[in-house]
Parts: structure tokens; C-alpha cells; sequence
């Protein structure tokens, strides 16, 4: 069965903390009619999109093209980036809406390595604007990061986990958004750090992996750590090669201590359903042209995850570079997003 309907929303960008309600259905045999009461957006966005029933899934899938007459929801460029966020903990920071309630979405946002507090803020505030009463908790990389033990990890990330576990407690919901496989390692070691402390799987609404995750083949991992390294003389001309005594550093290690890769065992971990919750919908943003993190290898891992019983869609794009996806077609990567979470279960 093929569905056609038009999503019609009223918005205004001068009003990003007022709290949305929920969507008035007007549902008949071929046409759907959502109509939201968003304060927070001054112009009228029309959104036509396309409802299947694909025989492989028990339920209906969404895709959305976006036909807008409003501004970007992703800004081009930030003033100030991340200066609204509090300093909570060791690379934790924290945002909350003004008309936050225990109720209201919790985002768990994991950047990817040394990413720069200006393209990081176009995430922290597409999502004040589409979850106006939300409370963000973002927690950062860098690449000494990439190196320390597991163990390390529950004292680090204490004041996230105490947080969202607040959260949960007052029956919030979450949703958990990684980048590339800085994100993604954090995002693991902070599920792994919640089922030691509190005994259970972190409870999600919906997860978003965009630009992960790799196994770490040399260039790749070269290119990802190039791309994290200061923009000075120095390293310009001598980081390339310091990046590849690295490598080969951990490489001899890993084979004198007969170790896998650690991004071979992330790739496995973020797999393993004894710690993650396999019925939480799981979406893989990528690209076809990534540098950094092979299509092949996203669409591998999402195979895995599917094959285990995740609910998995798969977003991947043409022409976007690591962890640019949004720019390519932000209709496609929000709408991929807010789909997960309409689906997602309700705690």
C-alpha cells in the first residue's frame, strides 16, 4: 500500500524555546494531515512525503522531501558556539530549555574526534529548534580519548550518567546521537559504564550513528586523526608523518600483545545486544564518498545489527563529507532522525 501526504507546520525561528504540542491527526484512506501548533517557527514549511509498507518490515516507513519556504533548521554559521552549555564534568557539557520538564526529551549528543565547538553547535542548536523543551547533554572527544581504558571510563563520564539517570528515573525519554567512531567509542564506553552501575541497558527511545563506524583501516585511521591535529606550520608539514609512527606504534603493540584493533572490537561492541537494547530503531547516517569511514563498511555493520534484530534504516548519502551529511540535504538527514523517534518505543 503507498500512502501520499502533505505535513503542513507554522514556525518562527524567534521563539526556539516554546514548547510544541503534540501533532492533531487527520487521517483518511489515502491523505494524511498533520497539523502542529510550534510557536517557535515563523514560516510555513510544507513537507510532502511518501508512506510504504515495505514487505521486510512490520512497519510503515516515512521519507520525507522537504519542499520549505522557511529559513535552514542547521545554521550555515554560529556566533559564539556552545557558550548557552555548562561545563558539568571531564568534556561534558550541559544545555537546558527553559521549558524543560522531567518529561522532556533528553538528547545525548557524542561528538566526533577533536571536532570544533563551531560545527558542533549547528547540531546543539538544530535540535533546540526541533526540540524546543529538551535538555542536551553533550560529551565531547579527542583523541587521547580514543586510548584510555575502559575502565576509566564510569568515574569520567559520573555526572552524564548521573544525569540521564535522573532523567530516566522521572520517565524521560532519550534519544542517543554519535559521531564517526570518536562518538561512537564514547557513546559504547557510556552504555557499557550505565549496565555496570545502574544493572540494565541504557533506555533509548532511538539511536543515530552518523558516519560510523570503521574498523580502522591505516589510511582512514590516518586521514581521521589528520583531520583532528592543530592547523599550525608544525603540523602541517610534519603531522602526516607523525600520525603514521602512530600507527605503526599501535600496530606493533597490537601484534607483540596479540590485541584486536580497538576499532575492530567497537565495531563488535556496538553490536552486542547484551549491552545495547536491540529493540530501540537504529539509524546509520553515511556517505558514499566518506574518507574516513567506508559506505561498505557502515553497511556491513548495520547488516550485522539487522541480522541480530535491531530495527535498522539506512540513510546513506552521495556526495557529503565525514560528518557533513546535513549539509548535503538536511530534509533527509532531520527527517531520517525525527522518524526514528516517532517510531521509537514510548517507556
Amino acid at each position: 500500500m503507498i500512502e501520499i501526504g502533505i505535513t503542513c507546520e507554522r514556525t518562527n525561528e524567534n521563539h526556539a524555546s516554546a514548547t510544541p504540542s503534540r501533532p492533531v491527526v487527520s487521517r483518511t484512506p489515502t491523505w494524511k494531515l498533520q497539523m502542529y501548533d510550534t510557536a517557535w517557527l515563523c514560516a510555513l514549511r510544507l513537507n510532502i512525503y511518501i508512506t510504504y509498507q515495505d514487505p521486510n518490515r512490520s512497519r510503515y516507513n516515512t521519507a520525507t522531501i522537504l519542499a520549505s519556504m522557511e529559513p535552514s533548521i542547521t545554521p550555515a554559521k554560529v556566533v559564539q558556539p556552545l557558550t548557552d552549555f555548562t561545563t558539568i564534568g571531564y568534556n561534558i557539557y550541559l544545555w537546558t530549555s527553559s521549558f524543560y520538564t522531567p518529561k522532556s526529551p533528553l538528547i545525548l549528543l557524542f561528538a566526533w574526534n577533536a571536532a570544533a565547538a563551531k560545527h558542533i553547535a549547528k547540531y546543539t542548536l538544530s535540535y533546540q529548534r526541533l526540540f524546543p523543551n529538551s535538555r542536551i547533554l553533550l560529551v565531547r572527544c579527542y583523541t587521547s580519548d580514543m586510548f584510555t581504558h575502559s575502565a576509566h571510563y564510569p568515574a569520567l563520564l559520573t555526572p552524564a550518567l548521573d544525569m540521564t539517570h535522573q532523567h530516566i528515573e522521572a520517565r524521560g525519554e532519550v534519544l542517543v546521537h554519535s559521531f564517526s567512531n570518536g562518538g561512537g567509542n564514547q557513546v559504547n564506553e557510556f552504555v557499557k559504564a550505565w549496565k555496570g552501575k545502574y544493572g540494565s541497558k541504557l533506555p533509548m527511545r532511538a539511536q543515530i550513528m552518523d558516519s560510523s563506524p570503521t574498523k580502522g583501516r591505516w589510511m582512514r585511521s590516518h586521514n581521521a586523526i589528520s583531520a583532528g591535529l592543530p592547523r599550525t606550520w608544525f603540523w602541517k608539514w610534519f603531522g602526516g608523518l607523525l600520525v603514521h609512527v602512530l600507527l605503526l606504534g599501535l600496530f606493533l603493540v597490537n601484534a607483540v600483545r596479540r590485541k584486536e584493533n580497538k576499532m575492530v572490537v567497537l565495531c563488535r561492541e556496538i553490536n552486542d545486544d547484551n549491552v545495547f537494547d536491540k529493540s530501540v530503531p537504529r539509524v546509520y547516517l553515511y556517505s558514499r564518498v566518506d574518507e574516513m569511514v567506508g559506505c561498505e563498511e557502515v553497511e556491513e555493520h548495520a547488516a550485522i545489527a539487522r541480522g541480530k534484530g535491531w530495527d535498522v534504516t539506512m540513510v546513506r548519502f552521495e556526495r557529503s563529507a565525514h560528518c557533513g551529511h546535513v549539509r548535503e540535504d538536511e530534509g533527509k538527514y532531520w527527517g531520517a532522525i525525527l522518524e526514528a523517534w516517532k517510531t521509537g518505543k514510548d517507556r
